[in-house]
């Protein structure tokens, strides 16, 4: 395999971890298996070296699961994301782009901000193994796929996620901080 294609696998597995990440500490109270699995995510990426892919949120992420409070977490948890105070729903979209993204990654289509995050996280983690085989276009064909997923639908849901989380302090404030950084970054232009 080629160092260009590792590049690309490597920015494209640090990106699913990252969205994936956020999905299940958005999906149920956060607890210390979720911790676990953080955690063991998080070292797979031990690149810390300026201008790393995805090194802002992942640098964000390591120092929010690093030592929290799990008891103060789950009543952010229930206090915010149970009663709705964040809006998880998206809006409906008019375009064939999320339904495209949806059956590449064979997911059903919902409009929960959860799922959007779960659409993203698998159509890096499907270009990582196509870069991995050395399935140039089939890689190029899924990131295309994706920026057009976040342009067309995804980007608009996530932005406001992130803003919602963020209109308060602590552990989930942190998460949509996260969240915000990781969005930031898909802006920047590919390696």
């Amino acid at each position: 395999m080629s160092s260009a294609l590792g590049a690309i696998a490597e920015r494209h597995r640090v990106r699913a971890d990252l969205y994936a990440a956020i999905g299940r500490l958005l999906r149920h109270p956060l607890g210390p298996d979720d911790l676990a699995v953080l955690r063991a995510v998080l070292a797979r990426h031990p690149g810390e070296e300026e201008g790393a892919d995805g090194i802002r949120p992942l640098r964000l992420l390591r120092a929010l699961v690093a030592a929290p409070d799990l008891a103060a977490a789950r009543r952010e948890y229930r206090a915010r994301l149970v009663p709705d105070s964040v809006d998880l729903a998206c809006e409906g979209s008019y375009s064939a782009v999320p339904d495209a993204a949806y059956q590449a990654v064979g997911l059903n289509a919902s409009a929960d901000k959860v799922r959007e995050l779960e659409v993203l996280a698998a159509l890096n983690q499907r270009a990582a193994e196509a870069a991995l085989r050395g399935d140039t276009p089939e890689a190029q064909r899924l990131d295309a796929l994706e920026c057009r997923y976040l342009s067309a639908h995804a980007r608009a849901c996530l932005d406001t996620l992130a803003g919602q989380l963020r209109k308060e302090d602590g552990f989930y404030g942190k998460v949509g901080l996260v969240l915000e950084t990781l969005l930031e970054d898909e802006s920047l232009p590919s390696p």
